[in-house]
């Protein structure tokens, strides 16, 4: 007899606690996966960006501080249509020729709409930069943030094995915790 998942003596069944712990486990991954953003990780039938619509970039250099500090992870919404920027908007775009393109972050200084462009600049530059981004080398708005995560992720994505591991421990991390949360709920019995 397969038992559901009723409570019997402060033990849970045994096919919820596996139900649990595979929603744990897909959890997970989806988080990770979310977060990290990494590369090669899902195959390359299921893209992670376009379920969520961002992309996750690493800032590399100081030209928007203290806004986007070197080392943060920046999610780009690639959903905003460039029409709907406005001044302010920190935005990702493509610059350089095809072969050497590097993905930018910069905020919108100024928006020419009769020719189609749009001027940006970083904050710490002094400078409006000399391109100009069209609606061909907009990538997105950049939506949030996370800071020093970006230097992490580099780190992880340079050695197979740290991401592997590194895998594990949020698995571990995310199952035992909530598996701790769980018992630290107090079950209602009847007579108690």
């Amino acid at each position: 007899m397969i038992k559901t998942g009723k409570v019997e003596n402060g033990q849970r069944s045994p096919v919820v606690l596996a139900i649990d712990i595979a929603i744990d486990l897909l959890f997970g991954l989806v988080l990770v996966v979310f977060i990290l953003d990494l590369p090669g990780f899902v195959p390359a039938t299921f893209n992670v960006q376009s379920l969520f619509g961002y992309q996750a970039r690493v800032i590399l250099s100081a030209s928007m501080e203290p806004a986007l500090p070197v080392g943060s992870m920046v999610y780009i919404d690639t959903r905003v249509p460039f029409s709907e920027l406005a001044e302010g908007d920190i935005i990702a775009f493509e610059a350089g020729e095809d072969s050497s393109s590097i993905t930018v972050a910069h905020r919108v200084a100024s928006i020419d709409s009769t020719q189609g462009q749009i001027a940006t600049k970083g904050d710490a530059n002094e400078d409006v930069d000399s391109g100009y981004v069209t609606a061909d080398t907009y990538i997105g708005v950049i939506k949030f943030h996370i800071p020093i995560l970006g230097h992490l992720v580099q780190r992880i994505q340079a050695n197979p094995l740290v991401c592997t591991a590194a895998l594990l421990l949020v698995f571990a991390g995310l199952v035992l915790g909530r598996r701790a949360a769980v018992r630290l709920v107090p079950s209602k019995r009847k007579g108690a």
